[in-house]
């Protein structure tokens, strides 16, 4: 693939956001309730044009991995729609659609 993703918080906060497998189901449910048409997607780390730097930048207590850089579309690997039965995770717990490395 040619190009690359720019979110608005490339440009607004300086890096991409991304989140670790155990964190995908809690972001969505966060940040994008009710909106439907939601994909996620898998980046292999080592095609990025820089590191991915695991930071609390918030201060919310919870450590995300960010990008400060846009994410070539050749980083990713897998592409999933939010509905996909790997985000239904019950009570207290997050599905883990994606790799569990950190």
């Amino acid at each position: 693939m040619i190009g690359e993703y720019r979110p608005p918080s490339l440009a607004d906060e300086g890096y991409v956001h991304f989140s670790f497998a155990d964190q995908v189901t809690r972001s969505v449910r966060v940040h994008f309730a009710g909106q439907s048409g939601l994909c996620v997607l898998e980046v292999d780390p080592g095609r990025l044009p820089g590191p991915v730097v695991v930071e609390d930048t918030h201060g919310a207590g919870t450590a995300f991995p960010h990008l400060y850089a846009a994410v070539p579309l050749d980083a990713v690997v897998a592409l999933r729609e939010v509905d996909d039965p790997l985000f239904s995770a019950g009570a207290g717990g997050a599905a883990a659609p994606a790799s569990t490395d950190r």
